[in-house]
């Protein structure tokens, strides 16, 4: 196949996890009833496109790939010796190669990809500063198998910069005060009951992690 003269050359971008200061400086300046719209924008919008990222990672390693160049979806079986061909703009590249740009950056997670959706779809149709610190604190303390009776860790730790321990410590630390954006207070609470029952919150792994969670359960200890 005759390639485009620069398709060959469009690689992938993925989105970096988001600092946790930006983050923090805007929990910080929201519990003292300052509506920082720059501040929302840059961590909303850092979230927006890391989930982004994830979601277009994962659905890669599942077996649809956008061509970084025009968008186009490409299917393919994931075999090593495959190469990706656009056959809307021409652009190529091994598999093993494309699969490179994406491994051992937390990117490909196909089990979380319905909050990260659900945040996606939430946050572009924002408009407000209020909508936007509830779609980012939704997503912060959203929990990886949050069905299940035993979940096991924060999404936060796929989206935020740093390990799962780092990351319990500073979701427990994020301020909140009078003046606070109303609706915060009661996802945190609901985010620390969930962490009693999580594996990052210290629960034994269960025998069978796949039962329904039963909201009239006590907590695991």
């Amino acid at each position: 196949m005759a390639m485009a003269k620069d398709a060959n050359v469009a690689r992938p971008h993925w989105a970096r996890r988001v600092r946790q200061d930006v983050v923090r400086r805007l929990y910080e300046s929201d519990a003292r009833g300052l509506r920082d719209e720059e501040l929302a924008d840059e961590a909303g919008m850092g979230l927006y496109a890391r989930c982004l990222s994830m979601i277009e990672a994962s659905e890669a390693a599942e077996g649809k790939v956008l061509c970084p160049a025009c968008k186009t979806a490409i299917l393919h079986d994931r075999q090593d010796e495959m190469i990706l061909e656009c056959g809307a703009c021409e652009w190529q590249m091994p598999w093993l190669e494309y699969r490179k740009t994406f491994q051992k950056k937390k990117l490909a997670a196909p089990g979380i990809l319905d909050p990260l959706r659900q945040f996606a779809d939430q946050y572009a149709k924002c408009r407000s500063y209020e909508a936007k610190l509830i779609a980012i604190d939704s997503l912060l303390h959203t929990f990886h198998a949050q069905a299940r009776k035993w979940p096991t860790s924060p999404i936060a730790k796929n989206v935020l910069q740093g390990n799962i321990q780092e990351i319990v410590a500073f979701l427990d630390s994020l301020a909140y005060g009078d003046g606070s954006t109303a609706g915060l207070m009661a996802s945190t609470g609901a985010y620390q009951a969930t962490l009693a029952r999580s594996w990052a919150g210290g629960a034994k792994r269960p025998k069978d992690w796949r039962e329904p969670h039963d909201p009239e359960d006590p907590p695991q200890n």
